[in-house]
């Protein structure tokens, strides 16, 4: 959600990075749902479902932009982007893989 605020407020930082709008408001939306998630939800399930999704897009955000950093003038994605989406991907999985050791020692819960 910070990277999304700071997007919107600070579209750019010369010679080092410029973020477009619409990947500040994505980043805004997934940081909103994931503190919703974690202080209201009561599921484990869909907090993991979170995770997957937004490690997902991660991945795409750097696949794309290793692949096709200018694709049709629709997006720009600079280095320090893809440094960004490679430190989150990494974080993702790492965070993944803490949290299914750490659900697996969890008591099962009836489902109502």
């Amino acid at each position: 959600m910070g990277v999304g605020l700071f997007g919107i407020f600070i579209v750019k930082i010369p010679y080092v990075v410029e973020l477009d709008i619409w990947q500040s408001a994505v980043y805004f939306i997934l940081g909103l749902i994931g503190i919703s998630l974690g202080w209201f939800s009561q599921y484990v399930l869909w907090l993991k479902r979170y995770l997957e999704v937004v490690t997902a897009f991660v991945m795409l955000m750097l696949l794309a932009g290793l692949t096709l950093p200018n694709l049709f003038d629709i997006f720009h994605l600079e280095v320090v982007e893809n440094f960004f989406h490679a430190i989150l991907f990494v974080f993702a999985i790492i965070v993944g893989i803490i949290n299914k050791k750490r659900t697996a020692l969890l008591p099962p819960t009836s489902s109502i």
